[in-house]
């Protein structure tokens, strides 16, 4: 074993390949080239440009001892660890500092944690990820949405096949693109809270804009816990 030659990744020096390597001395050796696999031409993009068609790397690395590459090793083991520790010891300071920063809020939402949207903002910060204005907005929002619902929840309106008259408030819009053309998402709220969901290619505008239409009920849903009624073809 202490006559055994090694590289630093702890394989052997094959005594054949490199029958003058010596310990302290770097030997270098052919590889198939990394980027076309040792082909020489890239795909169909021609000749590859690193190997210029060449199909070879050369590598080169150093020779240890087995006595050299324990003292290597424990050189290498100590700089991670030292590593370890400084990036454990930043992160540490990162989570102290997003908790204090957003303490109220956690306390506030952790009672709502069942939803997805509140408990994802509860784990960023228990990881030390500093949130937005942005972000704190739109978590309170989903509480108040969720509370909203809680008092006033959501009731399945008239039955599929039936043209309703639907009066209500845009709680959610979202516009998307596909094949056909531009597409809307809406949600319409009404005074009584209950739900509609549209998909088409009609605006209803943004969030709080105001909804007096007739549509046909396409079916009825649970969508999150809450009742919601689709509706398609408004006039």
């Amino acid at each position: 074993m202490t006559n055994q030659l090694f590289f630093s990744d702890g394989t052997h020096v094959d005594s054949v390949k490199f029958p003058n390597a010596q310990a302290g001395q770097k030997v270098s050796y052919k590889v198939p080239c990394y980027r076309c696999a040792g082909v020489g031409q890239f795909h169909t993009y021609g000749v590859c440009y690193r190997c210029l068609g060449g199909r070879w790397d050369v590598e080169t690395r150093k020779v240890y001892t087995h006595s050299q590459f324990v003292k290597y090793q424990e050189r290498k083991d100590a700089a991670q660890g030292k590593r370890r520790k400084k990036a454990e010891a930043v992160q540490a300071e990162r989570k102290e500092r997003a908790a204090s920063k957003h303490a109220e809020l956690i306390s506030e939402i952790t009672p709502y944690s069942d939803n997805k949207f509140v408990k994802s903002i509860i784990d960023q910060v228990a990881n030390g990820w500093e949130l937005s204005e942005v972000q704190v907005s739109a978590v309170r929002e989903s509480i108040q949405k969720q509370q909203d619902r809680e008092k006033n929840p959501s009731e399945y309106v008239g039955t599929v096949g039936e043209r309703i008259q639907v009066d209500g408030k845009v709680t959610f819009s979202w516009v998307g693109q596909s094949q056909f053309g531009m597409f809307f998402i809406t949600e319409i709220t009404d005074s009584d809270g209950n739900v509609f969901t549209y998909k088409g290619s009609r605006d209803f505008g943004d969030k709080e804009a105001v909804v007096s239409v007739k549509a046909k009920i396409k079916e009825h849903e649970i969508y999150k816990g809450v009742k919601r009624t689709v509706i398609s073809n408004p006039r």
